[in-house]
Order: structure tokens, then C-alpha cells, then sequence
């Protein structure tokens, strides 16, 4: 690299906000970011991967540059009511590293290092895919590499933040490890403004114990940037959060070159950098504790949202046989600054959950949800077992909606069905003859290809917005009634859906009476009777 290449991230507009004065969107510098974090309504970057790791970047800094320790409540008092950030603390800060924020510096780039391994060599930057509706990162896929792509230097250190943190294992002869972002779901409290966004999500820092995550603070922890060799060996532990937070999982080295005057990233080196050890657990991620099988990482389910098990997230419940949930670390803070009264139960933020869907070593889909995160569910057990039991009634009611369907199949796939018992679905248990595997097996796939379970989870996403907070600020039993009438609308929606799927006929008449006749008795009995009008 010569100088006549020069992308300061301190200095340069990169970052992509939303302004709260008038919902523009605007590109900041890194500095302007902080500087201005009150006065913004968040990041919107090009995928969810890298707003969530330019919130980790954020993060690192204020950490660094605060560093409100557990018993320090004075400074975190400090951080919540001033209306913006101490650019007094952060601006010397910045000055006094701004060298190792230049993206194209010649002797040490951004994130960035020369491979010393000899199978990588420059080559041109992946092309851009498109699948389930995201666009997926330019720099994921390492096998299919086509050339005219380019980016612009804003554009390369998004995605650089993004494959540090979220970057998959595999390659050749296993030259990738997973990235400490790669897997699982990652949970931020999303404030009213950027600031405040940036400060529910903070940890304590130093902390000896790091909350019993795998993550101790050392003497010698630093963000990556301030270390003398962000890649020496580590025997994949982290010096400490600041380190973990700005883990090198990648040797990456930008190619810049001017094109049309204009500086462009065409190139890229990229081999195998730091890593990670499979006892650490992520601050933002939730977890299953499993008496066998140790800690379980929540992920994305295709076919329903993530709010439906969104009662884990608040403190450690039951979720399951020898299973309980252990919420992100974030989270469990939260509650102890409003312990100390720093913040109010009567609060309402939102939960923000981002992160990827993948197969083995290739990014299946990226994915964003958001639902209120009324603070109260983080002290009041009691309304926390209610949201519990009101979610898992929906979802018991689910399965009386599969097992309507799979009658439906029955008696319209079943030449004499009144003679042919099916145990496994409570289907005329007492005969002599049973379905067979094969039958059965149709029939499940059948219920599948109605897709009524994907409809019934969908028509209830945005009810379920509404009911998390009614259910923290108004009377409780007006709320549960309200809750269980959208799920029986629910449920009867998508069977009616559903029945378009038999072919009209009187087996299909009969089928579908079945059917109807079953979820309407389950629904009775789980629900209460459905008031006439």
C-alpha cells in the first residue's frame, strides 16, 4: 500500500443513521456518531449483521472510555441523564488512536492484517447475492468469487466490521473458525434514541467475574487497535471484553485502487485469524441450560417468529424438560440498574433480535425482529409466568391446529377410513387396523403443504405486539381474554386457509367437518367458549 490511500473511519462518513429530527437518513463519521448518538433514532446499515456489529464497535469504545465498573454508580448514573455523550472523555480518546483507524494504512490497517499463510493471495471481492428476500453480506461466500466487483471504502468497512464478527467456519482444509457472532440470535434493548440504545446495552466494565459468561477482564485487555499484535496467540481466550469485542477472527487486507477518481476496494486477501474456545457465552445471546447437554444457543425458527419464547429472555425460567433459559447478560444488568432506581419499571423500550440463518458454512437468510420490552417482565416474576402461560397456550394450540389438519388428510386420503385407526393422532384408537408409516407419512406432508402453521404464528405476530405491553400496564384478565380471542381468529383463519387444499368432493365435505369439528372442541376446552354475539 502506498499513502496516496488514506480512509480514516474517525473522520470519513460511513456510518448510515436515522436522524429523530426528521427521519432523514444521513452518513456520519465515527466521531459525528457519538457526538450526535442523542440526537439519532439508530443505525440503519445495509444488513442487519452490520448494525449489530457497528453497535459492537460503539460499544467497545464508550467501555473503554468510561469504564463504569460494577461499583461505580456514580459514572453510570453519569451516562444515563447527561444528554449526550462526554465528548470531552471520548474526543482525546479518538485523537490519541486516531492512526489505527485508517482502513488503508500501510503499516496497520483497520482490522486488517497480511495473511503469513501462503494459500492466500489477493483475489477479486465475491459477488453480491440476493436470497430470501436479504442481501446477503459481499464478503460471506469465500468459493465463488467473480470479478467487476467493487466497493466503495465506507462500504468495505461495514462489511469488514461484519465478517470479523459473524464470519463462518470452514473453508479450505478448515481455514475459517466461527466468528463470536456466527451462531445464534443476538438481543439488544433498543431505546428511544441512539444514545440510548448504545447505553441499555452496556456491561460493566472491568469485572473480574464477567457475570460467570467465560469472559474475564485481565490487566492487559484493550480493544484490538490498541494492542501491539491484535493476532498474537490467544489459545482462543480473549484478554477481556474489549478484546472479545473487537476479536480478529479474520487476516483480511484490503486492495484499494483508484477507479474513475474514485477509491475503490476491487481486492481482498483474506485467511484464517483468532479462535474462539466453545466455552464462552455471548452477553447477547440467550441460552437453554440443558442438565445434559450444557448450554444451547437460541436460533431462528423458519416457520414462526422468535416472539413466541420471548418470556426466556427476561430472567431464568423452565423452558422445557432439564431446560432453563439463561437471558443475555444485557439484560440481567438492566435489572440491577433498576434496582438502584436508575431506571423505571414503567419503561417501555423495544426489543431489537438480529442475526443469521445458516447451513453448515453458508448464510441460508439474515433476519431482524422487534417487539416491546416492557421493563417491568425484568422484576415482576408474577407477570413474567403470565406472559409464559399465554404464549405456550398459543402454542398448544398450534398443535390441536396440526391435529385438526391431520384429520382433515385422514379422512380424505383414507378409502375407508371409519375401518382404519390411527393411534399416533387419536384417530379411532379402538379398531383393528392401523394407517400405515407410508399414509401417515403423506398425510403428515400434506399438513405441511398447507403451511396453516406458518399462517397461524404469522396472523398472530402483530397481536402479540400489542398484548406483551397491555398485558404489563392494564388489568391482566381483560388482557388474557383479549389474547385468547386473537388465537382462536387465529387458528380458524388458517384452517379455513388450510381447507382450500382438498379438492372438492364429498370425502372432502366429510374431511373438513372432521377437522372443523375437532380444533372447534380443542379450542372450547383450552380457550373457554367463544361468546356468541
Amino acid at each position: 500500500m502506498t499513502e496516496q490511500f488514506s480512509f480514516n473511519l474517525i473522520d470519513e462518513k460511513w456510518i448510515p443513521c436515522i436522524r429523530g429530527q426528521d427521519g432523514r437518513l444521513i452518513t456520519l463519521t465515527l466521531r459525528e456518531t457519538l457526538a450526535q448518538a442523542d440526537e439519532l433514532d439508530d443505525i440503519v446499515s445495509d444488513t442487519p449483521l452490520q448494525t449489530s456489529a457497528l453497535y459492537r464497535l460503539l460499544i467497545a469504545i464508550l467501555l473503554r472510555v468510561y469504564q463504569p465498573t460494577i461499583a461505580d454508580f456514580d459514572t453510570w448514573e453519569k451516562m444515563w441523564r447527561d444528554p449526550a455523550w462526554d465528548m470531552a472523555l471520548i474526543n482525546p480518546y479518538l485523537d490519541e488512536w486516531h492512526h489505527r483507524f485508517d482502513l488503508f494504512d500501510e503499516k496497520r490497517p483497520f482490522y486488517q492484517s497480511d495473511s503469513d499463510d501462503s494459500r492466500v493471495r489477493p483475489k477479486p471481492l465475491t459477488s453480491i447475492k440476493y436470497g430470501n428476500g436479504f442481501l446477503h453480506n459481499p464478503l460471506f461466500d469465500h468459493d465463488n468469487d467473480e470479478d467487476g466487483l467493487a466497493l466503495t471504502p465506507a462500504e468495505a468497512a461495514r462489511n469488514l466490521l461484519a465478517v470479523q464478527a459473524f464470519g463462518l467456519g470452514g473453508g479450505h482444509k478448515g481455514m475459517f473458525s466461527d466468528a463470536p457472532w456466527s451462531k445464534g440470535i443476538l438481543f439488544f434493548v433498543q431505546g428511544n434514541t441512539l444514545k440510548e440504545t448504545l447505553f441499555l446495552n452496556l456491561l460493566p466494565y472491568p469485572d473480574e467475574d464477567r457475570g460467570g459468561i467465560g469472559i474475564a477482564d485481565t490487566e492487559d485487555d484493550a480493544p484490538a487497535w490498541e494492542q501491539d499484535d491484535p493476532f498474537a496467540p490467544k489459545d482462543g481466550t480473549p484478554l477481556g471484553y474489549l478484546d472479545y469485542l473487537t476479536w480478529q477472527n479474520r487476516r483480511i487486507l484490503f486492495f484499494p485502487e483508484w477507479q474513475n477518481e474514485q477509491l475503490l476496494v476491487k481486492q481482498w486477501q483474506v485467511g484464517g485469524g483468532l479462535s474462539l474456545t466453545a466455552d464462552i457465552s455471548d452477553p447477547f445471546k440467550c441460552y437453554r441450560e440443558h442438565k445434559k447437554h450444557g448450554r444451547i444457543v437460541y436460533q431462528f425458527n423458519e416457520s414462526r417468529g422468535l416472539w413466541p419464547n420471548s418470556y426466556a429472555l427476561f430472567a431464568p425460567m423452565n423452558v422445557g424438560t432439564d431446560q432453563t433459559s439463561v437471558p443475555p447478560a444485557a439484560f440481567i444488568h438492566l435489572r440491577e440498574l433498576m434496582d438502584k432506581q436508575l431506571l423505571k419499571a414503567d419503561a417501555v423500550y423495544r426489543c431489537k433480535a438480529m442475526g443469521q440463518g445458516k447451513d453448515r458454512a453458508k448464510v441460508e437468510y439474515l433476519r431482524e425482529e422487534r417487539f416491546p420490552f416492557p421493563l417491568r417482565y425484568l422484576i415482576d416474576e408474577a407477570l413474567r409466568d403470565q406472559l409464559r402461560d399465554a404464549l405456550q397456550q398459543a402454542d398448544s394450540i398450534a398443535f390441536y391446529l396440526r391435529g385438526s389438519l391431520r384429520r382433515v388428510g385422514f379422512y380424505l386420503y383414507l378409502v375407508k377410513p371409519d375401518e382404519i385407526g390411527w393411534k399416533g393422532a387419536g384417530i379411532n384408537p379402538k379398531v383393528s387396523k392401523f394407517i400405515s408409516k407410508l399414509s401417515s407419512a403423506d398425510i403428515d406432508n400434506w399438513v405441511r403443504h398447507t403451511e396453516a402453521d406458518i399462517y397461524f404464528w404469522s396472523a398472530l405476530d402483530v397481536p402479540f405486539q400489542e398484548f406483551i405491553a397491555r398485558l404489563a400496564e392494564d388489568n391482566a384478565n381483560e388482557a388474557m381474554a383479549w389474547w385468547k380471542t386473537e388465537i382462536r381468529s387465529a387458528a380458524n383463519h388458517a384452517f379455513k386457509k388450510a381447507k382450500q387444499y382438498a379438492h372438492e368432493s364429498d370425502r372432502a365435505f366429510r374431511a373438513i367437518v372432521e377437522g372443523q369439528t375437532y380444533l372447534t372442541r380443542q379450542l372450547d376446552e383450552k380457550l373457554g367458549k367463544e361468546e356468541k354475539k
